[in-house]
C-alpha cells in the first residue's frame, strides 16, 4: 500500500472477531506483546488487545512490505509504541485508538500523528471534568453553549486534546491541565498555548474525524505535525 508524504490514512476495524481470527492474530505477536496479553486477566480485555495488535501489524505490513510477525515496535517513556526502522530515510509513524469494539489506526509518513475515539456516554458528569481539565477559555466557551450541545462539544475538545498528546508521545496527566485548544471545525482548530511546549502552537493540524466514519455517538480527533494533510478513510475486514 502505498503511503504519501501529505497524507493521512485513518483504518476503521471491528475488534470482535471469532475464535480461529483471534487465535491467528494471537499467533502473529511478538513474544512481548504475548506476554502483556497474559498478564491482562479480564477475558474481554485480553481478547481486544490481541485483536487490536494482530490489526495493527497487518495493516503496517501493507505499508512496509514486511511480513507480520516480523514487524519490531519500541516503546518511549510514556509507553508509546514506535515503529522500528532501523536504516530508512523516511518513518511511518502510526497512533491507535479505541473504545469498545472499535478500533481506529492513523497512519502518517514522517510527521508525527495522534488519534483518540471515544463513546459519548450519557450519563458522564462532564461539566466536572471540563472544570478540572480545561483551561479558562475552553471551559467557559463549553459551558456558553446550549444545554443539548455541551455533551458532544465536550468530547471534541477531549479528542482534540488528547490526539495532539498521543500524537507529542506525552502522558495524558503531563500535559492536559496545559494546553489550549480553539476552534470549532477543522478550518480554525488550532492549538493555541502548551506552557510546557510553546513552540508547538501553530505547528499541529487537527481534524475532527466524520461522524459516518467513527460510527454513532462516537466521537474522534487527529493530530498531525506539520502539514495540512489530505485525509483518506478505510476500512479493515478480517
Amino acid at each position: 500500500m502505498e503511503i504519501r508524504q501529505n497524507r493521512v490514512d485513518f483504518w476503521k476495524a471491528d475488534l470482535t472477531v471469532d475464535e480461529f481470527t483471534l487465535n491467528t492474530y494471537s499467533g502473529i505477536l511478538s513474544p512481548e506483546e504475548q506476554d502483556r496479553a497474559d498478564r491482562l486477566k479480564i477475558d474481554e480485555v485480553r481478547y481486544r488487545f490481541i485483536t487490536a495488535r494482530g490489526i495493527l501489524r497487518r495493516i503496517l505490513s501493507l505499508y512496509t512490505g514486511s511480513a507480520q510477525e516480523t514487524i519490531r515496535f519500541y516503546y518511549n517513556d510514556n509507553g508509546k509504541p514506535e515503529l522500528r526502522q532501523l536504516g530508512h530515510k523516511d518513518k511511518i509513524r502510526f497512533s491507535v485508538s479505541h473504545t469498545g469494539n472499535t478500533l481506529l489506526i492513523a497512519i502518517s509518513l514522517n510527521n508525527r500523528v495522534g488519534i483518540d475515539i471515544e463513546f459519548m456516554w450519557p450519563n458522564l458528569k462532564f461539566e466536572n471534568m471540563a472544570k478540572r481539565y480545561f483551561m479558562p477559555k475552553e471551559y467557559y466557551a463549553l459551558m456558553e453553549l446550549p444545554d443539548h450541545a455541551r455533551r458532544e462539544a465536550f468530547y471534541r475538545y477531549w479528542t482534540r486534546k488528547e490526539a495532539y498528546i498521543k500524537g507529542k508521545g506525552a502522558g495524558l496527566w503531563q500535559l492536559i491541565n496545559n494546553i489550549e485548544i480553539t476552534g470549532t471545525s477543522d478550518g480554525d482548530i488550532q492549538l493555541v498555548t502548551n506552557f510546557k511546549y510553546p513552540e508547538d502552537a501553530g505547528r499541529w493540524h487537527f481534524i475532527d474525524l466524520e461522524p459516518s466514519f467513527t460510527g454513532e455517538n462516537h466521537v474522534a480527533a487527529a493530530c498531525v505535525e506539520n502539514i495540512r494533510p489530505e485525509i483518506l478513510y478505510l476500512r479493515y475486514n478480517c
